[in-house]
This record gives structure tokens, sequence and C-alpha cells, in this order.
């Protein structure tokens, strides 16, 4: 699942409160808007459960992979050398990398 969140259950006593720590992941997911309820039960009878609304955007990330470690490109133009070009291409791709698990993390406080 692309949401969890810790701890999934507890007690808080009368006048305190307590973290609860929400994930978001978005492993694995296609481009899009997903949307979910983190249900809060309580034994107040005025407010016996709440429904806090979690949303989650994904930017579609290319899935690309490449079968070596190196690349040989031939002839390079411009004074680049084959160490500068593979350099950008690591570059890209761990930023590549990180954008495609893009993990989000925020804490609500109840």
């Amino acid at each position: 699942s692309w949401l969890s969140s810790s701890p999934t259950d507890g007690v808080v006593a009368p006048g305190d409160s307590a973290i609860v720590d929400v994930m978001l992941n978005a492993t694995g997911l296609f481009a899009g808007d997903y949307g979910a309820l983190l249900d809060i039960a309580s034994n107040d009878p005025i407010t016996p459960d709440t429904a806090v609304p979690i949303s989650l955007h994904v930017i579609g990330v290319p899935n690309i992979s490449l079968s070596k470690d190196s690349l040989k490109y031939g002839s390079v133009y411009l004074g680049v050398t084959d160490s500068e070009v593979e350099a950008y291409i690591s570059e890209h791709r761990q930023r590549r990398n990180r954008y495609s698990q893009c993990w989000h993390r925020f804490a609500g406080r109840i």
C-alpha cells in the first residue's frame, strides 16, 4: 500500500495527545492522484470518529534501465571527455532514482 501509519492503534489519556507518523510511498505507482481517509476512532460521544483526508500526487517518471555500468559513445564532440559524459549520465541516473522513489513523510498531531 502507498499509505501507512505508525502507530496503527493506541490509547491516549484524557487531555493528552499523541503523534501519529503517516508515510506516503509512491514507489511502483503510476502518475496520477491518489486519495484515502485516515480514520481516527474515539470514545468521545460528540466526535466518535474522525476521518482525515490524505492525498498524494505522483508525477510520472520514465522507468529506464541499463544493462551495463558504463557505455561507450564513440566520438565525443566539443571537447567533452568520455568520463564527463559518464559523470553526466550518472548524475541523471541518481536524480531519476530519487524522483522514482518520491517518499513523503509528515507527522500529524492528534
